[in-house]
């Protein structure tokens, strides 16, 4: 069974824009990204399918919505780690004071 999967702009903010204070939409994700959790929604719905032998158009958008999130985190994760590596490398004491 193919599922063909249409990136649509959201509505409105996600669950992620309140609990991380940053906004950012699904669509503002790294290509990588996008693939990836459009991956993993594929093999969500056909789990669901193989299941159910159905998908409730509820639970389908649940499922889209949770993986959406959780690309969203991890990317905010990512980007954050790295921010905090390049600052990192501009201080030369390493957080010790000069003697």
């Amino acid at each position: 069974m193919a599922v063909n999967i249409n990136r649509i702009a959201p509505a409105h903010t996600t669950k992620t824009d309140l609990y991380l204070g940053e906004m950012i939409k699904f669509e503002e994700l790294s290509e990588k990204s996008q693939d990836k959790a459009s991956e993993a929604l594929l093999y969500a719905l056909q789990a669901e399918m193989d299941s159910n032998r159905i998908i409730d158009k509820v639970r389908a958008k649940a499922l889209a919505s949770a993986i959406g999130d959780g690309f969203i985190a991890l990317e905010i994760e990512e980007s954050e780690k790295n921010a905090s590596k390049d600052s990192g490398k501009n201080n030369k004491n390493f957080g010790f004071a000069n003697s």
